[in-house]
Parts: C-alpha cells; sequence; structure tokens
C-alpha cells in the first residue's frame, strides 16, 4: 500500500527512455532524460540536518568529557535521530524522482557512481552529510518497484567531456559550452551516453 492505495509490484514502465542521475551534495540528483527533460533534486536539508545534529552532538559530546564519560543513551538516540531524519528526506526524495521518471515514461536509469569519494575527498559533507550507499540502494529499490531498470555507471571523467559535442577537453569543464551550464548538467548527459553495459 502507498499513499493509501493498493499497487501491482513491480509495475510496467509507460516508455522506453532512458535517463542519467548524477549525485552530489548540494544538488542531491540531477536527473537528465534523453528526450530533454530535467529535474534538480534539492541536496541542502541534508546539509542543515548534519549541521545542526553535528552542533548538538558536539556540545553534549563537550558535556559528557566534563564527567569523563564517552558515550550515554542520550548520546546514542541523537546520533539515531540523526541517521532516521536523513534516511527520511532520501526516502521521500528518491520515491518523489522514481515516480516522475516513471510518469514520463522512462524504463532505464544509468546512474553515475563516484567511486571512492569519501576515502580520495573525504570532508564533513562526503563522510557525514549522507551515505552514497544507502541513496544507491534507494534508487535501485524505489525504481524495481516501477518496473525501472537501474544501471551503474563510474562517472570518471565525465565533466571533462562536452555532453553536447563530445569533445574531451582533458581538463573539468566547469563553465564553457553557452548551452550547458556546470558541472553536474555535463556529467549526467555524458554518463547517459557512456557505453552500455
Amino acid at each position: 500500500m502507498v499513499r493509501g492505495e493498493w499497487r501491482q509490484v513491480p509495475r510496467q514502465p509507460k516508455g522506453n527512455l532512458t535517463a542519467g542521475i548524477d549525485i552530489g551534495i548540494n544538488n542531491l540528483m540531477v536527473i537528465y532524460v534523453e528526450n530533454g527533460l530535467t529535474k534538480l533534486v534539492n541536496g541542502k536539508p541534508l546539509k542543515s540536518i548534519s549541521y545542526y545534529w553535528g552542533k548538538k552532538i558536539s556540545e553534549y559530546q563537550s558535556t559528557l568529557n566534563g564527567y569523563g564519560l564517552k558515550t550515554s543513551k542520550r548520546l546514542r538516540r541523537m546520533y539515531a535521530k540523526w541517521r532516521s531524519q536523513i534516511k527520511n528526506y532520501i526516502n521521500a526524495k528518491v520515491r518523489e524522482a522514481v515516480e516522475w521518471l516513471y510518469d514520463i515514461g522512462v524504463s532505464t536509469v544509468k546512474v553515475g557512481y563516484p567511486k571512492y569519494i569519501a576515502q580520495e575527498n573525504g570532508n564533513f559533507n562526503n563522510n557525514r552529510v549522507w551515505t552514497y550507499r544507502y541513496l544507491l540502494k534507494r534508487i535501485a529499490e524505489v525504481a524495481e518497484e516501477y518496473g525501472i531498470s537501474v544501471i551503474y555507471v563510474d562517472e570518471s571523467y565525465t565533466s571533462s567531456r562536452c555532453p553536447l559535442h563530445g569533445d574531451c577537453y582533458g581538463v573539468r569543464v566547469y563553465r564553457g559550452c553557452s548551452n550547458v551550464r556546470g558541472w553536474a548538467r555535463y556529467s549526467t548527459p555524458t554518463s547517459l551516453r557512456r557505453a552500455t553495459f
């Protein structure tokens, strides 16, 4: 039962379009469909949640340290609330995005997978704001409900290739092509055009 109605799972896709999803931090998902439709999913609320709980937990840990303690039930509850709020936001946004893809007739989604991002560029946003693995898992699970197949594509070098012209400049493209602006808008269509596995 979803939103008060019974649905048959898995559903049949309404069309045969392919979409590309680029995952990030400020834009949780940038979705590009081969027919030219796009959708941005805001990721900034995840940063707000994480900064809020990070500050609350830090203040409470300082209090605990004053008493010579390292952990408590309250601290564990704070971490659990943090994880719960992150997961609730991701679940809601992934379902909203996949329902949109289903409604416009997408049958295949290629998700750009940022390999080793937390290990190579580990910072507060990559390690604590949200988990890539949970987001990728939820995209696959919800897409399966709607009969949409998910293919993971390595994101390597997609930001150095123009999606309109296909030229590889050898350096990361920040601004340049007058028709498309921004890194996510470069890498998502380029990931979509990668060879099908």
